[in-house]
């Protein structure tokens, strides 16, 4: 679970990819599910300290961070519809790593239909597929549906990474993920054995 606004799911879908990189021997199938934050959230006390730490958590992953990009957050539905819709047709990965990218390294508004269109091209998606869908509202049922039933679980905090039987909540350490990604690899291998 995610949202295309929490820096802490920016940078734990990033920990996550670096981890996998090193990882051949893991194929990962990913479901992005979305989850909305409530804008509240972001008072502006709160995101001056939040712009230090995450400015100092994004160097030491090699990434760039605008401090800009925490001063209102961004509507993320039509993100989370487009990676639903790509989701049903291609691994959409490069996508959320754009809207990601446009997000917290660029400061771009990622309820843009330009800037979701270029994240549908990381993808292989031409542009005369993507604009029909941008500008209705499929699947924007399916978003709220999500978040809604996420709630209901009890599961408010994101990221939440799952992995097999197994899940862990917030922004961790890369070790943290490689003993998830090992547990659930055991849990998978223990299964097709019964």
């Amino acid at each position: 679970m995610f949202d295309f606004s929490c820096p802490w799911s920016w940078l734990a879908t990033e920990r996550l990819f670096s981890l996998l990189d090193d990882r051949p021997d893991i194929t990962p199938d990913f479901t992005w599910r979305p989850f909305l934050l409530d804008p509240a959230e972001f008072t502006p006390g709160r995101l001056t300290r939040l712009a230090r730490i995450l400015r100092d958590q994004a160097a030491e992953q090699g990434l760039s961070f605008s401090p800009g990009a925490l001063s209102e957050p961004a509507p993320t539905v039509d993100a989370h519809r487009l990676i639903a819709w790509l989701s049903s047709r291609t691994d959409a990965e490069p996508a959320v790593r754009y809207i990601f990218h446009a997000r917290f390294s660029e400061n771009r508004d990622i309820s843009d239909r330009e800037v979701l269109t270029a994240a549908a091209g990381a993808c292989g998606m031409e542009p005369e597929r993507v604009l029909p869908f941008l500008s209705g509202k499929l699947l924007a049922g399916h978003v709220s549906a999500d978040h809604r039933l996420s709630a209901r679980r009890g599961l408010n905090g994101i990221p939440v990474v799952l992995a097999g039987p197994y899940a862990i909540t917030g922004l961790q350490d890369k070790p943290v993920y490689e003993r998830l990604l090992d547990a659930a690899a055991t849990a998978i291998r223990a299964d097709s054995h019964d």
